[in-house]
Parts: structure tokens; C-alpha cells; sequence
């Protein structure tokens, strides 16, 4: 008797719970991510570029998306420049990154890399980018962009920044 009990009342639940309705996904709330692009500047003579909104960065996507922004404190060696986007595209859809110059004014690049966070969030960012064009542990090696010199207009770092 006892196990009728038992069994009717599961059998009831059960039917409540298939009147309860689902969520679906495409009521799902949009997440916003933070990307971060720093660019450390390299140590050597005049590896800076003083002039303002020269260098651009974009970001981009699987799709053939691309984010761009300008690069910001390209004028200093003491602080990593840096350009900050907000994207409701997600961080494992990123596959590249490119640097350009449109001055004559060089930027001596020792490092680049990508931080991601989830924007609301109290999770610290993550990298899924940290690229050497020069040598890891020389502060004075790198690669320039620039229209005229040494180096090319443009760089890119293609990755697959997997989830």
C-alpha cells in the first residue's frame, strides 16, 4: 500500500512539472564582453608615436566581422597603450588582431595581447592573446608600423582563441 502511495504521488509531480513551461534560449539574456587590446611599447630611442589617433586596432571575428578603435597612450614607454571595446560578440569567436599606422611616425611594438571579461562580472579578464613580435625577455627588441621606415604599415596575429 505503501508503494502505490509513493508511486501515485511521483506520478503527480511528474505531471505538474510538464505544465511548468521552459525557457528557451532565445529568451536568454545578451551577454556584453570587454576586450581589451594593450600593446607594450618597446625600450629602444624614440620607439613611441606621439601623434594622437594614429595607430587603429581591429579586432577580428569568425564571421569576417571586424571592431576598430584607435590605439590610445601610443606616446609613452612607462604605460602599455591600449584600446578598450565592447562587443556582444563572444571572446571564442575572436580569430585575429591588427595594428595600423597612418603616419610617418614609427611605433616600436616589444608585445601584444588581448584581455577578455565578461562586462557585470567580478571574474578577472582573461588573456587569449599574448604575442611577442620581438624577443620575450629583450625590452628593446619589437617590430615598427609606420608609412616610411623600417617597418610596415600593418601588423596582424591571427589565433584561434578556443572557449
Amino acid at each position: 500500500m505503501k508503494g502505490k502511495r509513493i508511486l501515485s504521488i511521483l506520478m503527480m509531480v511528474c505531471m505538474l512539472l510538464s505544465l511548468v513551461p521552459a525557457i528557451s534560449v532565445s529568451a536568454a539574456e545578451t551577454v556584453e564582453w570587454k576586450y581589451t587590446v594593450g600593446v607594450g611599447i618597446s625600450q629602444i630611442k624614440d620607439a613611441e608615436c606621439k601623434k594622437k589617433n594614429a595607430i587603429t586596432v581591429k579586432l577580428k571575428f569568425t564571421d569576417n566581422s571586424e571592431e576598430t578603435k584607435f590605439l590610445e597612450n601610443t606616446d609613452s614607454k612607462n604605460r602599455p597603450a591600449t584600446a578598450t571595446f565592447k562587443s556582444t560578440r563572444a571572446p571564442w569567436t575572436l580569430n585575429g588582431v591588427e595594428l595600423e599606422n597612418s603616419t610617418k611616425d614609427s611605433l616600436w611594438m616589444y608585445t601584444i595581447w588581448i584581455k577578455v571579461s565578461r562586462v557585470g562580472s567580478s571574474a578577472a579578464s582573461e588573456y587569449v592573446l599574448l604575442h611577442y613580435p620581438g624577443t620575450p625577455n629583450d625590452f628593446t627588441s619589437g617590430k615598427s608600423i609606420d608609412q616610411d621606415d623600417e617597418g610596415k604599415p600593418n601588423y596582424s596575429v591571427s589565433f584561434d582563441a578556443k572557449r
